[in-house]
C-alpha cells in the first residue's frame, strides 16, 4: 500500500514539474494581447491558434510547444524566438524577422514563409511539407532532417545551410541558392532544381539525377558522387565541374 501511494506521488509529481515547466506567464500573454509587445516573454505552451499577431515584437520569447496553428504572425519581430515543437501549421510567417530562432521540431505544415528572414536559424526535425518559402532568407541554418516535400521555395536563399538527410522531394527550388550547402544524402526526387545554384555544395550519397528538371542549374566546384550524376550529355541540362 505505501509503495503504491509513493508511487502515485511521484507521478504525480513529476506531471507538476512538466505542467509548471510548460506553463505560460498569463501577464506575458496579457501584455502582448494588449500591446502587441511581448518581448522576451514566457509564452510556452499558449494556445494562440488563429491569433492575429501582425507586427508583434515577441524576440527572445519562449513559445516552445505554443499553438499557432493558422495564426498570422506576418511581419513579427521573432529574433532569436524558442519556438521548439511548436505548431505552426497554415500560420502565415511571411515577412517576419524569425532571425536565430529555434524551431527545432517545430509543426509547419503549409505555413506561409514567403519573404520569411531565417538567417542562422535552427529547423531541424522541423516539418515544413506544403510549406511556402518562396524568397525566404535560410543561410546558415541548420536544417538536418528537416521535411520540405512540396514545400514552394523559389529564388529561396540556403547559402552555406546545414541540410543533411532533409528531404527537398517533389520541392520546387527554381532560382534557388544552395551554394556551399551541405546536401549530403538529401532527398531531390521529383524536385524542380531549374536554374538552381548548387556550386561548391556538398552532394555525396544525393541522387541529383532523380530530380524532375535540373535544366540550368548550376553545379560548378560542387562534390558529387560520379555514380550520381545526372546525364550531363542532354541539351541545356546545366554547367557540372564536379571535383
Amino acid at each position: 500500500m505505501k509503495e503504491t501511494i509513493l508511487m502515485i506521488l511521484i507521478v504525480f509529481t513529476a506531471c507538476l514539474t512538466l505542467f509548471n515547466a510548460l506553463a505560460f506567464n498569463q501577464e506575458d500573454l496579457d501584455r502582448l494581447y494588449k500591446s502587441g509587445k511581448c518581448a522576451n516573454g514566457d509564452l510556452s505552451g499558449a494556445n494562440l491558434k488563429g491569433t492575429n499577431l501582425e507586427k508583434a515584437v515577441l524576440q527572445g520569447t519562449d513559445l516552445s510547444e505554443a499553438n499557432l496553428a493558422g495564426a498570422n504572425l506576418k511581419g513579427a519581430d521573432m529574433f532569436g524566438v524558442d519556438l521548439q515543437e511548436a505548431n505552426l501549421e497554415k500560420a502565415n510567417l511571411s515577412k517576419s524577422n524569425l532571425d536565430e530562432a529555434n524551431l527545432r521540431g517545430a509543426r509547419m505544415k503549409g505555413a506561409v514563409l514567403k519573404n520569411t528572414m531565417l538567417e542562422k536559424s535552427n529547423l531541424t526535425n522541423a516539418n515544413l511539407e506544403g510549406a511556402n518559402l518562396t524568397l525566404a532568407n535560410l543561410r546558415d541554418a541548420s536544417l538536418g532532417d528537416t521535411n520540405f516535400k512540396k514545400a514552394e521555395m523559389i529564388g529561396t536563399d540556403l547559402r552555406n545551410s546545414e541540410m543533411e538527410s532533409a528531404i527537398l522531394s517533389e520541392a520546387n527550388l527554381t532560382n534557388a541558392s544552395l551554394r556551399g550547402a551541405d546536401l549530403y544524402k538529401v532527398n531531390f526526387e521529383g524536385a524542380n532544381l531549374k536554374d538552381a545554384d548548387l556550386r561548391r555544395a556538398n552532394l555525396k550519397w544525393v541522387e541529383v539525377k532523380k530530380a524532375k528538371n535540373y535544366q540550368g542549374a548550376k553545379f560548378d566546384q560542387s562534390v558529387i558522387d560520379e555514380e550520381t550524376k545526372p546525364d550531363t550529355s542532354k541539351e541545356d541540362a546545366f554547367s557540372l565541374k564536379a571535383i
